[in-house]
């Protein structure tokens, strides 16, 4: 990989270590707790396009503790932003620029098991984004396996990621700086996690295409509906081969012969206890039947989620 894909700082080892641990600068991390850092964030992301690896954190031991911070990263810098001063000071506006940017299809979002993270930010956002919800366009969730974000990173891009400080308190204010380099850690590695990945034989195709390939639009909890913008067996391969999984095909009787693109879903199951992922393509209007698709793959009901 090319030196320009992995910054400096996050190859510098750790004294009394013999890995390479990830490490940001304290330099590239921008925290937004101020009127000026707010204007800044809003001037610098409004007109971005590009990739951004996203993360939240929150009050540990607190079944419905609200997002503290949103981290949002590229590959120069990472945004910080506190949410708890969002809400004290009313920033609608960082707000907005937040929602905009998840709704943007220029911009490919990249997270790791994000759904919890949405939903959090969703309540905490309520107060300044009133009734309306994040909508999530163009997303990638790099969570396709068992492994944890440590695990991952270690495994595609060498280095170790410390998550020590995983479970501090999110809550307190100020921030230390040992917290805001763990955050912003946890949010900008996902940028060379993806870019180790499509790298990756099994990924190879995936520099070549266009962010816009990868549509993925977040609904409300226990929702598992990924829409794609026009539903050919091409788009669906090139999907499925960038999550890296294989693309198999199986014509049904009741299956159109039309070359025709249709509006559609693509319904997500994984098969216990291995989880073994189930993709099925239906038309937008059309239910997937549970009790139907475990007839089919000989399997019980309760095998599938």
């Amino acid at each position: 990989r090319d030196s320009d894909d992995i910054p400096a700082a996050a190859t510098s080892p750790r004294i009394g270590s013999n890995e390479a641990h990830w490490n940001v600068s304290r330099d590239s991390i921008q925290l937004v707790d101020s009127e000026d850092a707010a204007a800044e964030f809003v001037r610098e992301t409004s007109c971005f396009e590009g990739v951004v690896g996203l993360d939240t954190e929150w009050q540990p031991g607190c079944h419905d503790a609200l997002v503290s911070i949103c981290q949002v990263a590229m590959k120069q810098k990472v945004w910080i932003l506190d949410i708890k001063w969002l809400l004290s000071a009313r920033h609608s506006d960082v707000a907005i620029t937040l929602e905009n940017m998840f709704a943007d299809d220029r911009i490919l979002k990249l997270g790791f098991g994000f759904q919890e993270d949405l939903n959090r930010l969703n309540l905490a956002l309520q107060g300044l984004l009133g009734s309306r919800l994040l909508n999530m366009c163009n997303f990638l969730d790099l969570q396709f396996d068992q492994r944890g974000l440590a695990s991952l990173v270690r495994d595609v891009t060498g280095l170790v990621l410390d998550k020590t400080l995983q479970c501090s308190q999110w809550g307190a204010r100020p921030l230390t700086a040992a917290q805001l380099k763990y955050a912003a850690a946890d949010a900008q590695c996902l940028l060379n996690v993806r870019d180790a990945l499509a790298e990756a034989a099994c990924l190879k195709k995936a520099s070549s295409l266009s962010p816009n390939t990868w549509k993925r639009n977040f609904a409300m909890p226990g929702s598992m509906e990924d829409t794609f913008a026009g539903l050919s067996s091409k788009r669906v391969s090139e999907a499925m081969e960038f999550a890296g999984l294989n693309a198999v095909f199986e014509n049904r009787e009741d299956a159109s012969n039309s070359s025709v693109c249709h509006d559609g879903n693509v319904v997500c199951f994984t098969i216990k206890p291995t989880r073994q992922p189930v993709a099925v393509i239906t038309l937008a209007e059309q239910q997937v039947s549970v009790c139907a698709l475990a007839t089919h793959l000989l399997v019980a009901k309760n095998k599938i989620a």
